[in-house]
């Protein structure tokens, strides 16, 4: 058929790639844990840095970003730009490690107003640090956020008894 895929060839090395990702969550309940329900946050960008094409070299260009979908996800490694949909050869599989080599997945622009409730690796905030000593996927990379509050009322206390009166201006 015309303007159609007549064969479609996919093809992913199982032994030494792997992808990397998940999502970035809005933590309702602060437990630091993405929870049954917890929306995604979308319009985060999500960087790895580390030896993306396998060449020895890591420096200040290695690295990819993505940025978060619509539901908060994220994917290295996929082929595929941060849509999902659209093809992007730059987005090769991600290496698979020695178990020295580490990725750092960063979260570049955090929530404001938010406190990194849940972090993968349990250290620096908006951080984490892999190895991947196998070509399994990682999907474990989710980074959640607590958006807290304040509320109540504000008034001019003229009499100084540090109680809110009836008739005080607020």
């Amino acid at each position: 058929a015309s303007g159609a895929f007549d064969n479609l060839f996919f093809r992913y090395d199982c032994t030494t790639e792997s992808v990397v990702g998940d999502r970035i969550y809005r933590d309702t309940n602060g437990n630091g844990v993405q929870d049954f329900g917890e929306p995604g946050i979308a319009g985060i960008t999500v960087r790895i840095a580390g030896d993306l094409n396998n060449d020895g070299v890591v420096g200040a260009s290695a690295f990819r970003e993505e940025v978060t979908d619509a539901n908060g996800d994220y994917l290295f490694g996929d082929n595929l730009s941060a849509d999902g949909t659209t093809a992007d050869p730059a987005d090769n599989p991600i290496p698979v490690t020695t178990g020295t080599e580490v990725y750092i997945i960063t979260v570049q622009n955090p929530p404001a107003n938010a406190v990194n409730t849940g972090d993968p690796d349990g250290a620096t905030a908006n951080v984490s640090e892999i190895t991947l000593p196998n070509p399994l996927p990682n999907l474990e990379q989710d980074f959640g956020y607590f958006f807290s509050s304040i509320s109540g009322n504000v008034g001019d206390d003229t009499n100084g008894d540090g109680v809110s009166d009836t008739g005080l201006n607020g």
